[in-house]
């Protein structure tokens, strides 16, 4: 189970890896804020809305980003839960009717799938099957007779493999189990361990680009290494959300910031460098402008100067009497 911190990235499940109280925070861990992660989780047994594990699966997906929806709105009829868990599963992905578009998964009312009727068509499925196929009936002949009533006493938990055809039944004789060996298949059989590892793997990949849409699981409230105990149904969705919806991300790449830094430290050093560059030179240029100016005006006036003597010699005066006179 520390797959799901270690190689996922995801807050470790309560009573697994870190104590139930409390989870460390989904920051530290994968951000999700850009992914739309939705959950309904259907047990009809009763008492369950009270259960510790249905309570510590809805606080661990919540802390990284999941919508959780609880539905314990039932009670199922004795050990009918895998029955219970096939009828509303296939009611998930194809609607009560069986046609049209697929319905909100998360808004649709499934009490009904606690119905006797369907446990004793179940009975009758599962042993004209075995009959078909010459094994041992998983169900005792007297539960699908014409005479049977159809109350409580009418269960025993069933497996998978021995749920194959009613799963069948319910999605309209299309394989509703994913196995191998079918395409059509989407419903997941797992137990507890194993859904926890698959979720966080599907989260993961979601958030690199690598799985969108919805998963069908039938989950066993025992993990892998024990023999079984309930069936529940387990429906999630991952999609990424659009640009314009989604959430500012609160995790930050230490390296981009390091690097917006020094692009701005150089900037900043180049303009105060280019201003005591541009400062200074035309400083330097007002103090030539100013020398060329003043040694223009040194010509003018010296031309000037030089432009009245040249006049007054030409015209005689006074420096033509200097000190010779014609009158002796």
């Amino acid at each position: 189970m520390t797959q799901i911190s270690t190689v996922y990235e995801l807050p470790a499940f309560p009573g697994y890896f870190n104590p139930i109280s409390p989870l460390t925070p989904r920051t530290t861990f994968l951000d999700t804020s850009r992914l739309r992660m939705r959950m309904r989780l259907t047990n009809y047994l009763r008492g369950s809305r009270q259960n510790a594990q249905w309570n510590n699966l809805e606080t661990w997906a919540r802390s990284f980003g999941f919508e959780v929806m609880r539905d314990h709105a039932a009670t199922q009829i004795g050990s009918s839960c895998g029955i219970v868990a096939c009828r509303v599963a296939t009611w998930l992905k194809r609607g009560k009717s069986g046609t049209g578009s697929p319905p909100d998964f998360m808004t649709l009312e499934t009490t009904e799938a606690v119905s006797p009727d369907f446990i004793y068509d179940s009975n009758c499925i599962m042993f004209k099957h075995a009959e078909s196929l010459g094994v041992r009936s998983p169900v005792p002949a007297s539960w699908c007779s014409p005479f049977a009533l159809r109350d409580a006493s009418e269960t025993k938990f069933l497996t998978d493999d021995e749920l194959e055809p009613v799963s069948r039944w319910f999605n309209g004789g299309i394989p509703a189990n994913a196995i191998a060996a079918t395409l059509e298949g989407y419903i997941k059989w797992l137990p507890f361990d194993m859904f926890l590892r698959h979720l966080a793997k599907k989260v993961w990949q979601a958030k690199r680009g690598e799985f969108a849409g919805k998963i069908f699981y039938i989950v066993n409230t025992c993990n892998a290494y024990d023999r079984g105990y309930h069936w529940v149904t387990i429906v999630v969705e991952i999609e990424p959300l659009p640009a314009a919806n989604a959430v500012p991300s609160v995790s930050v790449d230490r390296t981009q910031v390091a690097a917006v830094a020094v692009a701005i430290c150089y900037t900043t050093f180049v303009l105060n460098f280019a201003a005591h560059v541009h400062a200074a030179f035309i400083a330097r240029f007002v103090d030539l402008a100013l020398g060329v100016l003043r040694i223009y005006d040194l010509w003018l006036t010296t031309r000037q100067n030089l432009l009245l003597g040249f006049l007054t010699w030409a015209s005689g005066g006074p420096s033509s009497s200097s000190g010779f006179s014609t009158n002796q």
